[in-house]
């Protein structure tokens, strides 16, 4: 973690972390593919677990969702009124 990395404090229920801005904190794969440590994405789906949509990837545009995240494997960088606030919507 550099000086320039804020974390925000992890909401306790699931369904709060819906719309958050997050990065992995380390490598996670399914069946299909694989993310690597401080990969981005946004939550898009919570209920047994988290569902995450990975930024598309810079060389090769593809965009990868995983299902089933524990919040141990992420890290908030900007929750969804934050997200709103900073954008203007």
């Amino acid at each position: 973690m550099t000086m320039t990395d804020v974390y925000l404090k992890k909401p306790r229920s699931q369904y709060r972390w819906r719309g958050a801005r997050v990065i992995t904190v380390r490598g996670l794969s399914n069946q299909m593919a694989s993310v690597p440590l401080g990969a981005s994405g946004t939550v898009t789906y919570s209920s047994r677990g988290l569902t995450v949509r990975f930024d598309a990837c810079a060389c090769c545009r593809v965009q990868i969702v995983i299902s089933g995240l524990r919040p141990d494997d992420l890290e908030i960088t900007a929750l969804p009124e934050t997200a709103q606030a900073v954008t203007g919507g």
